[in-house]
């Protein structure tokens, strides 16, 4: 690569495709793991999981890279890494989610965590929109009502963890239960958390380049 090539500004679409896909990855980690909930987990199942979060990591990866061979960025390297990094790790605790519905053997899944998939499901999905509005050079307004919807369906996430843990510890799960419903329901909540936290991020590019 020559010094020139370094120090151009690299196309938008090089760093933006990659949160895009990331962002498909995560949509894709959320709708797998709604898949799952009630039904048994085939190996094929989890050979889709392994595979999404295999992608996701080397979209990370890729960024990264593409990072250590330009000086100048179309957004702040930090927001570069923040964005990449959070979209890699909603993924990750999803699909840890996923693959401890079989190996923890849970055969009867609570309502709980079938309102808690359709929140993460909600929140990938409206992830995309604002992932999306970055390439579009989208609006302070557009991008900020798309994080606020991110924000409700997170609030929302958190009325189905507080609802969860008082089922959890309400005396009807053995010790064991206990600890294997908790440890799923606080990866997907972590999940939560963080997709509003990439499209703070997104807001927050918008409101410095705007």
């Amino acid at each position: 690569m020559s010094f020139l090539k370094k120090i151009l500004p690299p196309e938008d679409k090089k760093f933006y495709q990659l949160f895009e896909e990331g962002a498909r990855e995560v949509l894709e980690a959320a709708n797998l793991y709604k898949e799952v909930l009630g039904t048994e987990i085939t190996e094929e199942h989890q050979q889709r999981a392994l595979d999404i979060k295999h992608r996701s990591k080397k979209h990370a990866h890729d960024a990264l890279m593409e990072l250590n061979n330009t000086f100048v960025t179309p957004i702040d390297r930090e927001d570069i890494l923040g964005i990449s990094y959070m979209l890699n790790k909603i993924v990750r605790r999803v699909v840890r989610s996923t693959l401890n519905l079989h190996v923890y053997r849970i055969e009867n899944y609570p309502p709980f965590l079938s309102a808690q998939g359709d929140s993460l499901v909600g929140a990938a999905t409206e992830l995309q929109t604002t992932i999306s509005l970055l390439r579009k050079h989208g609006t302070l307004k557009s991008v900020t009502e798309s994080s606020q919807r991110i924000k409700q369906v997170e609030h929302h996430g958190d009325e189905i963890l507080h609802e969860a843990m008082v089922d959890i510890f309400s005396g009807k799960y053995d010790a064991l239960s206990v600890i294997k419903l908790r440890d799923v329901v606080r990866n997907i909540e972590s999940a939560l958390d963080k997709s509003f936290t990439v499209s703070d991020i997104v807001v927050n590019v918008v409101l410095k380049n705007s």
